[in-house]
């Protein structure tokens, strides 16, 4: 496995996407509201909850977003730049993972990044809403699921063409792992709220990427990063 700090060089770099003392006051309404979107859905938010959150005036709020909608636009055009950095470093390392510990590692490495950042939001907000906005089933089943999963796969086959896998079901797996990152997006939303949960979604994605590897090639794997390390 390459060291992390080479995986972070690589590609665009995930922003600064929390609201700090710094942040603008339409900043602050845009994180506050992906935030109150996601927990209680667009229906559940007014903009007087959202003003609330942020400390401002209703009325203020409309000087910078002309309405909810326009509000609820931006939010999802928001998590749809954000999201496509995590696609865009996925591509860019592709040149350079030749084994499937390498693809792996380098997949989950970038998926336990997006859960650190307001994308979790975004994720569990897309999911969440795909069946009251026909933008957020675009981007949940466009891009969130096909898109990636066809990404993921790609590289699989790569690999395994090139003879550094054993032939495995590479849409199965790549579909198995955007799902597993789904259910704990969700987790990762909970623990921010404070809700006692099973397990921290970081550590579950850790196993779940030696599940994978395990499924896919057994004790190879083993070998392999053990071959990196010399």
């Amino acid at each position: 496995m390459k060291d992390p700090t080479v995986l972070k060089v690589l590609g665009q770099k995930y922003p600064k996407t929390e609201i700090t003392s710094n942040s603008g006051t339409k900043e602050r309404i845009l994180l506050a509201s992906a935030s109150l979107f996601a927990k209680n859905g667009y229906f559940g938010v007014s903009v007087k909850d959202i003003s609330n959150v942020v400390g401002i005036k209703p009325a203020s709020l409309y000087n910078h977003y002309e309405s909810k909608e326009a509000l609820w636009k931006s939010v999802l055009e928001r998590i749809q730049e954000l999201y496509l950095i995590f696609l865009n470093r996925l591509e860019a390392m592709q040149p350079h993972t030749t084994t499937i510990v390498d693809i792996i590692d380098n997949l989950f490495y970038e998926l336990k990044e997006a859960t650190l950042m307001f994308t979790f939001y975004g994720v569990a907000l897309i999911q969440s809403e795909q069946f009251h906005s026909g933008m957020a089933a675009d981007l949940f089943h466009g891009m969130l699921l096909d898109y990636s999963i066809g990404i993921i796969k790609k590289q699989f086959d790569i690999c395994v063409e090139s003879g550094n896998s054993e032939p495995f079901d590479t849409q199965t797996v790549a579909s198995m792992i955007m799902h597993s990152f789904l259910v704990l997006n969700n987790v990762r939303v909970h623990e921010d709220m404070g809700y006692d949960v099973a397990g921290k979604a970081s550590e579950s994605l850790d196993s779940i990427r030696d599940l994978v590897l395990n499924m896919i090639s057994g004790d190879k794997w083993k070998e392999q990063r053990n071959e990196a390390k010399l």
